[in-house]
């Protein structure tokens, strides 16, 4: 009976320290991206806010253009091309705002946080 109760005791302590590593590295698990959408185009910022993706999924001929805003007080433009997605950052800054645009700043959508 003895060894049972030892048994119960070291698979419950198994159980409570699985949970507690599952619950303190979980954060890699939920990290997001933001997402922004102009027609089929879209724009994403990273969850550490360190990343943009801007991605132009049309056939008319506009490229797709991001525009940030850093903690540095910049404003950033990153383009791409009719049916490609392109990457950028902007180097130590964070992304605290961002808009997506069709090229020229033409029908853009409004500033987002990130």
């Amino acid at each position: 009976m003895r060894q049972r109760t030892t048994i119960a005791k070291f698979a419950a302590a198994s159980m409570v320290a699985t949970l507690l590593t599952l619950a303190l590295t979980a954060t890699a698990a939920q990290a997001h991206y933001t997402y922004v959408y102009n027609g089929a185009d879209l724009m994403s910022v990273s969850s550490d806010h360190q990343r943009t993706s801007v991605c132009d999924r049309t056939s008319d001929g506009k490229w797709a253009m991001g525009w940030v805003r850093t903690s540095a007080g910049q404003e950033l433009g990153f383009s791409s091309p009719t049916h490609t997605c392109w990457t950028a950052d902007p180097g130590a800054a964070l992304i605290r705002s961002f808009r997506l645009c069709k090229y020229q700043k033409v029908s853009c959508t409004a500033w987002r946080n990130a």
